[in-house]
């Protein structure tokens, strides 16, 4: 886990992370505090076990731990500025929207370094499919290479996304066939929908006990929405966008869709729209920039 993390409403900050766990101990000891330990610290499933027991004793073999430490802080140096270049290029080269997809600009793109260009399309794709882990690099290489070439006639999809180009530029959004999270909502509660939308279900209005479901719009829901709605401005929302909204369902059909200010008439009483469904990847467009352990702290230490 990185130092800072989020996840749905929540942030979690780890401030301590690169102060040695032998130091930590030392300053509770003096103060007298009780601590929990971590049990999946010492668990031989994870690498990162194996790791520190061998840092642990090189640094008591005096062979090298320190340096090994330096290095590996020097290299979350150049991690941690590739980050923020990236978060940079990031402002510079996209237009997101807050109904989950964004618009690239190719060309600007095409002017940044390789390197920076690979780590901010994987960026984008990771927020705009809602995936915990990257594509391929194989494949990745052949999208970044088509979109510096301008051979993007006819779109792709990579990642869970969509990847077309169109008059405002190349539009990314999700791929309708990979938006299939169905999810079920009581009055009252919130969850994160398709790893990309956190969505509400307030208690006012609703009465009963109503079986909701959140899962994409759809055609058969934006055809509902069309027929009630003349005046959707079809302009405004892109094709494949539209059919990946997230709407709530009842067992009657469509309830309502937030990012066309939809709602059916017989839904809600007071005229009041409680569900809510706003933009929030699971996977950020640019997190905190990376950060290491600290080299001038030592891997180990003596606890007194």
């Amino acid at each position: 886990m990185p130092i800072v993390w989020e996840q749905n409403n929540v942030r979690l900050l780890r401030p301590l992370l690169s102060v040695p766990g032998t130091r930590l101990r030392a300053t509770l000891l003096c103060m007298h505090q009780r601590w929990v330990e971590d049990p999946s610290n010492d668990d031989p499933t994870y690498g990162r076990t194996h790791v520190r027991r061998k840092l642990a004793k090189l640094s008591e073999e005096n062979k090298g731990a320190a340096h090994i430490a330096t290095v590996a802080s020097d290299y979350a140096s150049v991690r941690g500025g590739a980050d923020e270049v990236t978060a940079l290029l990031l402002v510079r080269v996209t237009q997101i929207d807050p109904a989950g997809f964004c618009w690239l600009d190719q060309m600007l793109l095409a002017e940044a370094p390789t390197t920076v260009g690979l780590h901010a399309l994987t960026q984008i794709l990771l927020a705009i499919g809602g995936n915990k882990y990257g594509a391929r690099r194989e494949s990745l290489l052949l999208l970044y290479e088509a979109l510096r070439k301008n051979q993007i006639a006819g779109g792709r999809t990579l990642g869970g996304c969509c990847i077309t180009p169109s008059r405002n530029g190349i539009l990314i959004c999700r791929e309708p066939a990979a938006a299939d999270h169905v999810l079920s909502l009581l009055p009252g509660q919130w969850s994160l929908w398709d790893h990309r939308f956190h969505v509400a279900l307030g208690r006012c209005c609703v009465g009963g006990r109503r079986q909701f479901k959140v899962h994409r719009l759809g055609v058969n829901g934006w055809c509902a929405v069309k027929r009630k709605r003349s005046g959707v401005n079809e302009r405004t929302v892109p094709l494949f966008v539209r059919y990946c909204l997230p709407a709530l369902w009842d067992l009657d059909g469509l309830v309502a869709v937030p990012h066309l200010d939809y709602s059916r008439d017989d839904s809600f009483g007071g005229g009041q729209q409680p569900f809510t469904a706003n933009f929030r990847p699971r996977r950020a467009f640019a997190a905190p920039p990376f950060q290491g352990v600290n080299s001038l702290v030592p891997v180990t230490g003596n606890t007194k």
